[in-house]
């Protein structure tokens, strides 16, 4: 009889061990909306948007309150595209819901009658403006004595996927190879293009423009790099083989 008690006791211990780990398994990371703010709008002109958050896949979307007149939102991708009709500012929330939970975060979208001034995030290359919208870090073991880290910039556009290891979308990016004394962040000061791949360079980069579709090269230039706790301010003066980059950015990396 005691041999029997014992072995049910042991089974019941599994089990419940078995138990346990699968929840594990199966919990959920909930979303954290990443988009710190939306661009303003021109009455009767075209106007597009993209959220983004971190947690598990898929995401979906929703507002709370009214988008300006003439504004929808794509609950699947987190698009927020048309055409405003009316002048005047719209708050409203945002919620981000996946099966882990939610994330909910105020936002507003000023529509104005007239030319809205260029994005803080943005870069311009052969005269056109390109809005940037977020940024992303990659760091690698040590090389040598330095630190290596990919830093993408990119538009609405363009998303990171975990799953496949790249970006994609339609949109804009700068791509730079930089490097670093520090293991976690870049530090402040002036980048220069070098393939000695010292502290203070980047030795490759490229610029991809969506309309038309184009990928140009970085052979020179420099990066200035303010740091802020977990801000940075980006300053890019780039050669490229057609033409020049210049443009800020300014906000936090999201690490892949």
């Amino acid at each position: 009889m005691r041999k029997i008690i014992f072995q049910s006791i042991v089974a019941l211990l599994i089990l419940g061990s078995f138990s346990f780990c699968k929840k594990d398994e199966d919990k959920k990371t909930p979303p954290v909306i990443t988009t710190a703010s939306l661009p303003g709008g021109i009455v009767n002109s075209p106007y597009s948007a993209i959220l983004t958050a971190t947690g598990d896949i898929p995401i979906t979307w929703s507002v709370v309150g009214s988008l300006p007149v003439g504004l929808s939102l794509d609950a699947s991708t987190g698009s927020i595209t048309g055409t405003p009709t009316a002048e005047g500012a719209s708050p409203f929330n945002i919620t981000a819901t996946n099966a882990g939970g939610t994330d909910t975060k105020p936002f507003s979208i000023n529509v104005t009658t007239g030319t809205p001034p260029p994005p803080t995030n943005h870069f311009v290359y052969n005269g056109t403006t390109y809005a940037l919208s977020h940024g992303y870090i990659k760091t690698y073991p040590l090389y040598g004595t330095n630190y290596n880290f990919d830093v993408s910039f990119v538009s609405a556009g363009v998303q990171w996927s975990p799953s496949e290891e790249q970006f994609f979308g339609i949109g804009e990016r700068i791509y730079l190879e930089m490097w670093s004394s520090s293991s976690n962040q870049l530090i402040q000061g002036t980048y220069n293009f070098s393939t000695t791949k010292d502290v203070f360079t980047f030795s490759r980069g490229s610029v991809n423009i969506a309309t038309p579709s184009t990928t140009v090269t970085i052979l020179g230039g420099n990066v200035q790099v303010a740091v802020n706790g977990n801000e940075y301010t980006f300053t890019f003066n780039l050669t490229l083989q057609q033409g020049t980059v210049t443009g800020t950015y300014k906000g936090s990396l999201q690490f892949l």
